[in-house]
């Protein structure tokens, strides 16, 4: 031990290497195109087809909503910040992203809890 932390300590406080950065960039970058596209999926065909308009569709539509709230909210700042290999949002960005992302996330699992009751009954 060297200063009082170990070497493996000091590296995982200095953050993540150039290409480690890249490479969580990559991974949110699929998961913000495809989370965008498939719930835009959903919302299409429930305006399109009027037979999904139950209420139990509803509370998945209200699901799908909220992650697409979240892929538009809060990955996005997440992907410019790794692309950046830094958080690009600041303090008040940072506030942001924290409270944007646990409400939409929030909802959505008291949605799903509310989805699985209901097809239970």
């Amino acid at each position: 031990m060297h200063g009082g932390f170990p070497f493996a300590l000091k590296e995982a406080i200095a953050g993540l290497s150039r290409n480690g950065h890249t490479v969580v960039a990559v991974f949110l970058g699929f998961i913000l195109f495809f989370g965008f596209l498939n719930n835009l999926i959903v919302l299409i065909l429930f305006c399109k087809f009027k037979t999904l308009r139950n209420p139990v569709n509803m509370l998945l539509l209200n699901i799908s909503i909220s992650d697409m709230l979240v892929c538009i909210s809060g990955t996005t700042l997440s992907f410019a910040s790794n692309i950046h290999g830094k958080w690009i949002g600041g303090e008040h960005g940072c506030r942001w992203y924290g409270f944007v992302n646990s409400c939409f996330v929030s909802c959505c699992m008291v949605k799903k809890s509310n989805a699985s009751v209901s097809l239970l009954q």
